[in-house]
């Protein structure tokens, strides 16, 4: 059966004042005209009210409960406490509403970008026939609930203190080794060693080849650790692997990984991804470089830089030892100025006594021999 809607469109040129302003017989008269002319049965017609009520009847009876995956979108938390979103995938969004009552089952934090899976009932707004998902239960999935473990997980190691500054080691000036962990012959282990080459290129480095995405690519970075560790020279470990989605990077977030760096009495430095990705590695690291690159950079100095900061070093001790001579002998002659003015002094008071001597016994003389 076709179904038409009773509306304004289709006798706008007779009543321009609307359908809603008629009285009951106009609106009668009206369904008349509109059989006459476009021969229509007013039966087949529907107000806009009665389809409103067959959709939500519809609905309401037919979705009580659904269960839909999807991502969230225009995440929104009223000051009433409740949580409005739209729950999108590639195609269509539909609006969802969280009320405040049911948050206590919600133990992650809901953001936009998350995949979820929501259960709820259909619930619809007759005057303006929208509709929405009422969630009953929300749960995390795929990317967030990789999201969600990390979270929790940072968490947890951040409480034990495991990220804290002040357990973080020095990164030695001078190495005499550099042990690095990455992939065997990939582009993260290339720009490592052509930034140490030209930086300090006598500097020694040890390779422990690892995996660095895939199931057991933790256990084998662990692996890579204790080999460097055991190693008396190498004094500064790199830990690194060029860009990489997220769930690439997710073995740097591994928490048995995590607790090995943290328990490593060698310094190590990370470079993973690129400057946007930060993984747990990063943050227990004794510190977190950038790149591959900027890793090399921070853990080799550069040796043309050294030559010049030294010979720089060199040309002030010189000016200084200089400076130093000559004001020693400018000293050494105010000693001896001064010294010899004190032997002057010395001799003209010894002179004076002679003197005063001589006079003194001259008048006893004459006075002793006048008559």
């Amino acid at each position: 059966m076709r179904t038409y809607y009773f509306t304004d469109i289709l006798i706008k040129n007779r009543y321009p004042q609307g359908i809603s302003s008629l009285t009951m017989a106009e609106k009668i008269n009206v369904l008349q005209q509109i059989q006459e002319i476009y021969g229509i049965t007013p039966s087949e017609i529907q107000s806009v009210s009665v389809l409103s009520q067959n959709i939500k009847q519809i609905l309401t009876t037919h979705f009580t409960s659904v269960l839909v995956l999807g991502e969230v979108t225009n995440f929104n938390k009223a000051s009433s406490g409740h949580i409005y979103f739209d729950l999108k995938d590639e195609k269509s969004e539909i609006a969802c509403t969280l009320f405040m009552s049911m948050q206590k089952n919600v133990d992650f934090n809901l953001d936009n970008g998350l995949q979820v899976l929501v259960k709820g009932e259909i619930a619809t707004y007759e005057p303006r026939s929208r509709y929405q998902i009422n969630i009953m239960q929300i749960l995390p999935v795929g990317e967030g609930l990789s999201i969600l473990k990390f979270k929790q997980l940072k968490e947890k190691l951040a409480k034990e203190g495991l990220f804290d500054e002040s357990r973080k080691k020095r990164i030695p000036i001078l190495p005499r080794k550099i042990g690095i962990m990455t992939s065997k012959n990939s582009a993260a282990f290339k720009d490592i060693v052509n930034v140490v080459d030209s930086r300090f290129p006598k500097m020694d480095i040890v390779i422990a080849p690892v995996i660095v995405q895939g199931k057991n690519a933790s256990e084998d970075v662990i692996r890579g650790l204790n080999l460097l560790s055991k190693i008396d020279e190498v004094d500064t470990i790199i830990l690194a692997r060029g860009g990489g989605s997220a769930e690439e990077l997710m073995v740097f977030n591994d928490e048995a990984l995590v607790r090995a760096i943290s328990a490593s009495k060698k310094p190590l430095i990370t470079g993973i991804g690129h400057e946007k990705d930060t993984t747990l590695a990063d943050l227990v690291a004794d510190l977190r470089a950038s790149t591959p690159s900027t890793a090399a950079k921070a853990a080799v100095y550069d040796v043309k830089k050294l030559k010049d900061e030294l010979t720089s070093l060199e040309r002030h001790l010189e000016r200084s030892y200089k400076t130093y001579l000559a004001s020693r002998k400018v000293y050494k002659k105010d000693v001896e100025i001064k010294e010899k003015n004190r032997e002057i002094a010395k001799y003209k008071v010894i002179t004076i006594i002679l003197i005063s001597l001589i006079i003194l016994i001259s008048f006893i003389i004459i006075a002793w021999v006048s008559p």
